[in-house]
Formats: structure tokens, sequence, C-alpha cells
């Protein structure tokens, strides 16, 4: 059974979660699961859950992250700062029909959201002051004990490959999954911003979806709904 498979909800969910090529089988989604033994403080669990995420965290740093910021404030940098907030709060998401992943996501959105306007609004200020990024505006740093485990190359190594898949789209494609799918934005706020009717808005995305949970059938992208 793939790991895009789910647990049963008479299982407990803070169990240790599966060992690798290993899935829980019954109802309820692995993003969920994997969730539930990192708030226990299960380390395999949060790197699990940090292998699902990362592709999502990756495309959202990507489209959201101004250029003005990025000599001084990159990608990983945004990722890393997420993280920190998520590991204070995953506690407190509570799941919608039985459901986390959207509801994860979403959160996700909201806190790159903020962050990203933080760090604009601070880059404004200091170059509206006359200090230019050459003159010695050092690049931000992370130093939590989770910056290694969320870091790691395991982590990175799938999410890269459906990263450059999405990004590789055609538009109006690319932009419907960013939006529909990565940012869980609903499907009429996305026609608005696309320019096009929420009927065809839907099509795409389903397709798109549809490929890559085919393609990629342990990933997150498994959980969303069309």
């Amino acid at each position: 059974m793939g790991e895009g498979a789910v647990l049963s909800q008479s299982e407990s969910i803070s169990s240790k979660p599966p060992r690798a090529g290993v899935a829980p089988a019954g109802k309820q989604p692995l993003t969920t699961f994997y969730l539930a033994g990192a708030v226990a403080g299960d380390r395999e669990a949060l790197e699990r859950l940090a292998r699902r995420l990362r592709p999502v965290l990756e495309l959202m740093a990507r489209y959201r992250l101004p250029d003005l910021v990025k000599p001084v404030y990159g990608e990983d940098d945004l990722i890393q700062d997420v993280w920190l907030v998520l590991l204070e709060n995953l506690s407190r998401l509570r799941p919608v029909g039985g459901r986390r992943t959207p509801v994860l996501i979403r959160y996700v959105r909201k806190t790159i959201t903020l962050r990203v306007r933080a760090i604009l609004r601070r880059e404004i200020l200091r170059q509206a002051r006359g200090v230019g990024f050459a003159a010695g505006v050092q690049r931000v740093t992370v130093t939590d004990p989770f910056r290694e485990l969320i870091s790691q190359d395991a982590v990175r190594f799938v999410a890269s490959e459906i990263v450059e898949h999405i990004e590789a789209l055609p538009e109006p494609a690319r932009q419907i999954v960013l939006l529909r799918g990565v940012e869980q934005r609903p499907n009429r706020e996305v026609a608005a911003e696309v320019g096009m009717t929420p009927k065809s808005v839907s099509k795409i995305y389903t397709r798109a979806l549809t490929e890559l949970r085919q393609r990629w059938p342990a990933s997150v992208f498994s959980e969303l709904p069309v």
C-alpha cells in the first residue's frame, strides 16, 4: 500500500508513525497522522511532516517573496521562519471534517503573507533612510534545534521535482495550481484573479491536480480537495 494511504480512526493517532515504506491504513490522512505525532514530540513524525509540506512551502516562498528583499532574506530564510511559527502552533490547528491538510496549508499561507509584509516593510524603511543592500545588511539566519532537520537534503529531494514540475506548467495552469492548490484559495477568488470563469478554473485545476496525484501519489497533493 502506498504512502498516500490513511489511518483508521479507531487507531491512536499519537502512536509512532510507520517506518519508511509502510503506510497506516484506514480513514485518516497521513498529514493528520504525522501532525499528531509531531505535536506529541515524535521527531520521525516531524521529519515526515516536513517532507510532505516542503513543496508547498517552497512554492509559496517563491511566489510570494518580492525580489526587493531576496538579497538579504531568501526563500530558505522564509521557510525556516514559517516553521518556527508552525512548531509553536501545530497543536492549535483544528481539523475540519476530520482533515487538517487544507487547514494547515491555509495557516501556512497566512503566516507567509504576514512575514513577507513585515520583511518588505522593514526593507522599504531601510532604503528610505538611505541604507542600501550594499551597506552591510546581513542575511537573516535562524538558530533553532529543528533547522538541520527541516533543511536536510532528504526533505528537499522530492520537493524539488514537484516544484520544478509545477513551475514548468503553462499559464494559466501554473498560476491556478499555485493559487487554488498550493495556497488553498477559493475557486471564485482564483477565477477573479486570473480573469477566467470559475468553471474554467475548476477544469484546469482538476486536470493539473490529477496529474500531480498520479506522478507523486505519496505527496501532500493526494490529500487536497478538488
